[in-house]
């Protein structure tokens, strides 16, 4: 009964939080970087709590100026945002609303339909940090069956800075994959016919949203997590709840049908977008056979994860990029060995026995080389070992919390000087692989601070895992809780509306040029500037090509395969005015493409924007409308 008040008043205390961060508009965009590049109205600014995040450029320079552009032009599938070519955005990811039969499976992007632009984006952040905390909680409530701990590590989950650094694709598939375990769960566990239907339609939601995310270096281990937590969910099954009745057949039919037959539209569609994709570098013609992680020492790098949001640690030489470097609070490999030591206590649980199968099917893909057809046959071929990585923090956490409540509290402590010795043990093993990645060098030198910092986290990770060890259960959760808040919970901004895109200079000059946005425009020397004229709903040529747009290129007289090929699966572009036209591969996703005035009339392309005059620029066929003097901005306009 206690444990029922417990769950009902968690869910209603997150559920208020969640309506009233709704209500206020709340969205964790970076999307004030806009800000660096360009110039506020005086007294313009609107409310933000934190500090935007220049590094996920995916989300504030690629995903949210999409949101945005087609939340104000109809959420079509198929769009000429940038212009000349239509663009398919039903394989940008689940993120993305678009008019189809994939919208099933983008729960997070609804309220762009119901709500517009400003309510959309909040609702895009609120609904999916929601669900990934409610997902969590029933995920690990099943496999625990101990509320108190589901109600702690479903916060833990929710902010991880494995969550925070990794905002675009990843909560996603993590919502979709702890979903599809759930409803799964309570289709068997129900006897109720309507209740069986209303699961079997969920998991069709949920399956779809699963592989529309198409990230398969996330999506792949998620696959195989999803077995191993359906193998270990039903050898746990004590009480023989879980069983396949004849007359749930039907129910399963009617879903896999269903969920058959929007992959099948789907890939009738975007049958020519998905070839592109497949055949660049990055992520098509990429080839992993496992064995190829930095190291065993690296793993055990969450000891500075708390120090990363925070600007002591975040521009360090050695940390270059702070989502890459980021991921889950593991404690490795403390919780494996903890297993082990206490084995006999735990060996009836299967389900823990699972999930540490699957721990070390990770580090075998993360240190062993495998045979080539061993990648094609499991298709882990497509999942590079450093991404796999972040689904590996993510089972690990799951393991802590069965582990936690698993293991008795009434063992035998240890003795005091033998816990001074595995305190100094542990403390030794911390250093040693801080000091092996040569980073508690390079973060003990500057400063004091520096040197306390280091120091401390070096305490703080020795008492989590001593914690652990000894069973003093609640000083470990609450520990590890706080270690895990202060690591993610200041990550991401919170804007209260996205009205601040509204207030630079800019944006008021793009309404009186382009009032009904019919216009196509373009930026030089730039890539994110045209970003940001995509996010207020204008048509901006070098915004962001997604997939590849090859043919463009063709048919401008780029003959040569390599010239405009390029390796990521995004391309940035950045123009250039000269005599004659050539492109290059500036680096792995961003090419600079050198254009003439009558190449800019091909493309359609009707306003210029430049910083600074153009020299000669009536030989480009380019008159000049307006100038900005606050970005020194000069706009012009491309005659015909």
């Amino acid at each position: 009964m206690k444990d029922k008040i417990l769950e009902k008043r968690f869910k209603i205390i997150i559920f208020f939080i969640c309506s009233i961060l709704f209500l206020f508009k709340a969205n964790m965009s970076s999307f004030n970087m806009y800000s660096i590049f360009l110039a506020k109205v005086p007294k313009s600014e609107v409310l933000t709590l934190g500090t935007e995040r220049g590094i996920r450029s995916d989300e504030w320079g690629v995903s949210t100026p999409l949101q945005l552009y087609q939340s104000k032009n109809g959420n079509f599938s198929e769009s000429k945002f940038i212009g000349t070519e239509n663009t398919n955005l039903s394989v940008f990811g689940n993120n993305i609303p678009t008019k189809d039969i994939t919208i099933i499976g983008k729960p997070f992007t609804w309220g762009f339909f119901f709500f517009g632009s400003e309510y959309g984006l909040s609702w895009f952040y609120i609904i999916r940090f929601l669900c990934l905390i409610l997902f969590s909680f029933e995920l690990i409530k099943i496999l625990t069956q101990n509320i108190k701990i589901a109600s702690i590590f479903s916060l833990i989950i929710a902010f991880s800075p494995g969550i925070g650094w990794w905002s675009v694709g990843v909560p996603e598939v993590i919502i979709y994959f702890e979903s599809i375990i759930v409803f799964l769960y309570y289709f068997f566990l129900t006897d109720n016919k309507y209740r069986k239907f209303i699961y079997a339609t969920l998991l069709i939601v949920s399956i779809t949203g699963y592989w529309n995310v198409i990230y398969p270096p996330t999506q792949i281990p998620l696959m195989y997590l999803i077995i191993f937590s359906i193998i270990g969910i039903y050898l746990n099954d004590k009480k023989e709840k879980i069983k396949l009745k004849k007359s749930d057949l039907l129910y399963v039919t009617y879903t896999c049908i269903s969920v058959m037959v929007i992959m099948y539209i789907f890939l009738k569609n975007s049958k020519e977008a998905l070839n592109i994709i497949a055949n660049t570098t990055y992520p098509g013609k990429r080839v992993i056979t496992g064995g190829g992680h930095p190291g065993f020492f690296t793993l055990m790098r969450y000891i500075f994860f708390p120090l990363l949001p925070y600007p002591m640690i975040q521009y360090s030489p050695l940390v270059d990029n702070v989502s890459r470097f980021s991921g889950h609070i593991t404690l490795f490999p403390f919780p494996l060995l903890i297993y082990l030591l206490y084995y006999k206590y735990v060996k009836k649980n299967k389900i823990l026995f699972v999930y540490f199968l699957y721990l070390i099917f990770c580090l075998c893909w993360f240190f062993i080389k495998f045979p080539l057809f061993i990648g094609q046959i499991t298709m882990l071929k497509m999942v590079p070992e450093t991404r796999m990585e972040i689904i590996f923090g993510f089972a690990n956490i799951i393991f802590i919390a069965m582990l936690v409540s698993e293991i008795p509290e009434n063992i035998q402590r240890i003795k005091f000087l033998k816990k001074l010795c595995l305190m100094g043990i542990i403390g030794i093993c911390f250093f040693a692989c801080t000091w092996k990645m040569r980073l508690g060098n390079v973060y003990a030198v500057k400063t004091q601070f520096s040197k306390f910092s280091y120091l401390s986290m070096l305490f703080l990770f020795t008492f989590l895992v001593y914690f652990l060890i000894e069973r003093k259960i609640k000083k470990f959760i609450i520990l590890f809780f706080v270690t895990v808040l202060i690591s993610g919970i200041t990550i991401n901004p919170i804007n209260f509306g996205n009205k601040s895109l509204d207030r630079y200079y800019l944006h008021y000059e793009l309404k009186k040029i382009d009032p009904n946005r019919n216009g196509i425009w373009a930026t030089l020397d730039d890539l994110w500037v045209a970003k940001y004229i995509l996010s207020q709903g204008y048509k901006s040529f070098n915004s962001i090509h997604y997939p590849p747009h090859n043919k463009l290129w063709l048919n401008l007289g780029f003959s040569k395969k390599e010239e405009y090929e390029i390796y990521n699966r995004y391309a940035h572009v950045s123009l250039r005015l000269a005599k004659s036209k050539k492109i290059e591969l500036y680096q792995t996703d961003v090419i600079i493409v050198y254009l003439t005035g009558e190449d800019l009339k091909k493309l359609g392309i009707n306003y210029l924007i430049n910083r600074g005059e153009i020299k000669n620029s009536n030989e480009y066929g380019l008159k000049e409308l307006k100038q900005i003097p606050e970005d020194n901005i000069y706009i012009y306009n491309v005659s015909r």
